[in-house]
C-alpha cells in the first residue's frame, strides 16, 4: 500500500461502457432486419409485403444510427484536480455530456487488477484499474487493456497521484477484492475464480445468446416469408 498527494490538473481515463459493448450486435441486429424487410418487400406474398416496407424503414434507419455511434461515441472518467471531482464523460462526435460520478473524498483507493482471457486452448491474462470507493464499492476505471501488470500499476499510481489516496499494485496473474473500505482500506488479492469470469465476462456471454437468438429468429422469419 502506498499513499500520494493529490495532484491538479486533469487526467482522464477511456472506459467502453456495457452499452458500446452491445452497439455491434445490434447493428448486426438491425442489419438482418434490413434484409429481412427487402425480402418481404419484394419476394415475400403480397400480404407480408406492408410489414417488409415498415421492417426495413425501421432497420435500415436504426442501423445507420448505429453505426454512426459506433464511429462516433466514446466515454471517458474525467479526474479533476481542481476542483477533486470524478466526472464520466460521454461524447458522441463533438458533442460531450459530463455526469458528476464522486467527490476525490469519497474514493478510498486504486488497485490493479487481472483478467484471465480464453480462446480455445490459448489462454492469456488482461489488466485493468479499479477504484474502490469508501463505501465499499469497486468499479473498473480503465477496462481491460493488453498491456503488461507493471504498465497498469504506472496508471494505477497516477490515478491515486491525483485523487492523493492509496493505491495497491499487483503482481501478474492475480485479481484484486477489497474486504475492507473506507479511509483505512485493505485490498487483497487472490487467483481467478469461476464467480471471477461471470462477473468479468456476462457481457461477452449476454451478446452470444443475442447473436444466437437473432440469428434464429432470422432464418425462421426468413422460412416464413418464403414459405
Amino acid at each position: 500500500m502506498h499513499n500520494l498527494s493529490p495532484l491538479s490538473g486533469v487526467f482522464s481515463v477511456e472506459y467502453r461502457t456495457t452499452f458500446e459493448k452491445f452497439l455491434f450486435p445490434a447493428a448486426f441486429i438491425a442489419l438482418l432486419g434490413v434484409i429481412l424487410g427487402g425480402v418481404n418487400l419484394y419476394a415475400a406474398p403480397e400480404d407480408l409485403r406492408d410489414f417488409g416496407a415498415s421492417l426495413l424503414l425501421i432497420s435500415l434507419l436504426s442501423l445507420l444510427a448505429l453505426v454512426a455511434l459506433m464511429f462516433g461515441m466514446g466515454s471517458h472518467y474525467d479526474f479533476d484536480g481542481n476542483t477533486r471531482t470524478l466526472w464520466f464523460r460521454i461524447s458522441v462526435f463533438s458533442l460531450s455530456y459530463r455526469l458528476r460520478y464522486a467527490s476525490f473524498s469519497d474514493i478510498s483507493a486504486f488497485a490493479t487488477s487481472g483478467i484471465r482471457n480464453r480462446a480455445r486452448i490459448h489462454t492469456w491474462w488482461t489488466y485493468k484499474v479499479v477504484m474502490l470507493l469508501k463505501n465499499g464499492k469497486m468499479i473498473s476505471i480503465s477496462g481491460a487493456r493488453d498491456k503488461s501488470v507493471y504498465a497498469m500499476n504506472r496508471l494505477n499510481e497516477k490515478l491515486a497521484g491525483t485523487v492523493g489516496c492509496v493505491f495497491f499494485n499487483s503482481e501478474p496473474e492475480l485479481v484484486a477484492h477489497a474486504p475492507v473500505a473506507g479511509d483505512r482500506p485493505i485490498v487483497e488479492f487472490h487467483d481467478w475464480t469461476t464467480a471471477d469470469y461471470y462477473t468479468e465476462f456476462w457481457p461477452d456471454i449476454a451478446l452470444s445468446l443475442l447473436f444466437f437468438a437473432a440469428i434464429v429468429a432470422f432464418i425462421v422469419g426468413l422460412a416464413v416469408s418464403l414459405s
